[in-house]
């Protein structure tokens, strides 16, 4: 299964407008959300604020990063509607997983949720302090006995990141919020191919999971991201993966062993 390239995700006209209209770099003072609380009209859709859920069903439907100026946490009842829409989408989302997909984790894909959430602001509205954007991404990480799981839980929406991080280090490289997205990348790999200087901290969950093994191959072979081939298995996956039509990517096929060679 070679993948088809995803189309790029985009940046919202109401965002867009916001970022172009005060936005001062992140060296100066934090902001609150109180403080950013009158920005947050322009981002209204039906009479309804831009949230977390809302963020998700335009991510998932329109491929499209909406969200408002940051406020408040999360309440219940949003993190609610929003854990109803990822159940929704992994349930049709696994139906084209290469072979049994890991058991969901609802808690894993609400983490990783608010975090590319709370990039998407970061991305999008300058006026975040640096270490206001800092506390944001202070969330406590999954806990799950299942690594496994955990990494494909995340991935509904973390595999998103690579797109967030080109907006983010495209508006500034020095930017926190580039180091932020370059943490989460590589504690998550299988969500963070083809980003840049990426060294993920352990592969051995999705090594250990055929299904994930042969997801984060596709996406390495789709990318052409050659940092990806240190680990052996990865490379001999990746070799039967191209199998004899090296043409159609021929920048990995140069780094990969061909026929009997070690």
């Amino acid at each position: 299964m070679l993948l088809k390239p995803r189309p790029p995700l985009v940046m919202a006209e109401e965002a867009r407008y916001e970022c172009r209209n005060g936005a001062p770099d992140r060296g100066g003072d934090p902001v609150d959300g109180v403080a950013l609380a009158r920005g947050r009209q322009i981002n209204r859709r039906g009479g309804r604020e831009m949230a977390l859920d809302t963020f998700l069903s335009s991510l998932f439907d329109h491929g499209r990063l909406a969200v408002p100026v940051p406020e408040s946490v999360e309440g219940e009842a949003e993190l609610a509607a929003s854990g109803a829409i990822l159940d929704g989408f992994e349930a049709g989302w696994r139906l084209d997983f290469p072979g049994t997909a890991p058991e969901w984790d609802r808690e894993s894909g609400l983490f990783a949720a608010r975090v590319l959430y709370r990039g998407a602001q970061g991305a999008m509205f300058r006026q975040i302090g640096a270490e206001a954007l800092r506390a944001g991404f202070a969330l406590p990480p999954p806990d799950v006995c299942d690594a496994a799981s955990a990494h494909y839980s995340v991935d509904v929406t973390l595999r998103f990141l690579p797109d967030l991080a080109r907006m983010a280090r495209g508006a500034s490289a020095d930017d926190p919020l580039v180091g932020l997205l370059d943490t989460l990348a590589r504690e998550w790999p299988l969500s963070s191919v083809g980003m840049p200087g990426v060294e993920p901290e352990s592969i051995e969950p999705i090594a250990g999971h055929s299904g994930l093994l042969r997801l984060y191959v596709d996406r390495i072979v789709a990318a052409a991201d050659t940092s990806r081939l240190g680990d052996p298995r990865v490379v001999d996956a990746a070799r039967r993966a191209v199998g004899a039509h090296h043409e159609l990517c021929p920048v990995l096929s140069r780094s990969l062993p061909r026929g009997d060679d070690p």
